[in-house]
């Protein structure tokens, strides 16, 4: 959502480490077996392409996702279905091996600007992000392509006609960098 009035500095929100298995193994999930054994797995929320994982449900499988643990995957339709080493994985992969396509749900939020700083000892995990007069900034996130956010950053500086510094939150993380114009413009 683009904020009408937009506020002289943002500072991002500091990111803490999540358990990853935990977060995979709270949701429902549909489940497609794509060959014998293997599976891509995505959740049954708005978001699923937040969710989506990959992985083989023989029990002396080799796989060292999640450290080669068990985790056992709720589905839609009931049951269960448990997967050894699964990993995480994105909707273009799926979408790729399977033909579903989740890609365009997943949950971001972006702040774009002219510059930005980056602190360390800001909280979290890898700190906390500031940006004085930014041009774009969404308090809330946004159901959309996970590129969204450096396509929109794109966007903005081809259209300004200058770099511009853009951050990424997402519900698994953030990514950031420097948005060029294009000479195509």
């Amino acid at each position: 959502m683009l904020v009408n009035r937009l506020p002289r500095s943002v500072t991002s929100e500091a990111l803490h480490i999540k358990s990853a298995q935990h977060e995979a193994q709270i949701r429902r999930y549909h489940a497609i077996e794509y060959k014998p054994h293997w599976f891509w797995l995505h959740s049954d929320d708005v978001n699923c392409g937040d969710h989506v994982y990959h992985g083989c449900d023989l029990p002396d499988h080799k796989s060292q996702g999640f450290g080669g643990a068990t985790l056992t995957f709720l589905l839609v339709g009931g049951g269960e279905l448990k997967l050894k080493g699964p990993w995480k994985a994105s909707p273009g992969g799926m979408l790729k091996a399977t033909g579903v396509d989740v890609t365009d749900k997943l949950l971001t939020r972006a702040i774009i600007g002219p510059e930005s700083t980056l602190d360390l000892n800001g909280g979290g995990y890898f700190g906390t992000r500031t940006f004085i007069n930014p041009g774009w900034y969404e308090p809330d996130f946004v159901l959309g392509r996970y590129e969204r956010g450096r396509e929109l950053a794109d966007a903005l500086a081809t259209a300004l006609g200058r770099p511009l510094r853009y951050y990424v939150e997402t519900g698994g993380g953030s990514h950031s960098g420097t948005a060029m114009p294009s000479e195509a413009a």
